[in-house]
């Protein structure tokens, strides 16, 4: 019943952080396990905090939009603009672009 109720529980967040039609949202998703995904994560969150309001997800305990997306690595942004996925960016090099 915990795994529901958090799974619950994180899809109200999500659904809240993108009814902002306004907002320009990025979530990086990155396992906290990780200290090479920390500092990828650091650097993507200083690229993006600039134009969007970040979020960092960690995958360990936030995977309800990871596995939405499908994604299969970290360290990976989605931006999203007006509450609709915008791009997906695998490597920080792609911003740098």
């Amino acid at each position: 019943m915990v795994a529901a109720e958090r799974y619950l529980t994180e899809e109200k967040q999500l659904a809240q952080i993108l009814n902002d039609s306004d907002a320009k949202v990025a979530f990086i998703f990155f396992n906290p396990y990780e200290s090479q995904d920390i500092d990828q994560a650091t650097k993507f969150e200083n690229a993006l905090v600039e134009k969007y309001k970040v979020y960092r997800q960690d995958v360990s305990h936030q995977t309800v939009l990871f596995n939405q997306l499908k994604l299969n690595h970290t360290v990976v942004a989605a931006l999203y603009e007006h509450g609709q996925l915008a791009k997906i960016i695998n490597n920080i090099d792609e911003l740098e672009k």
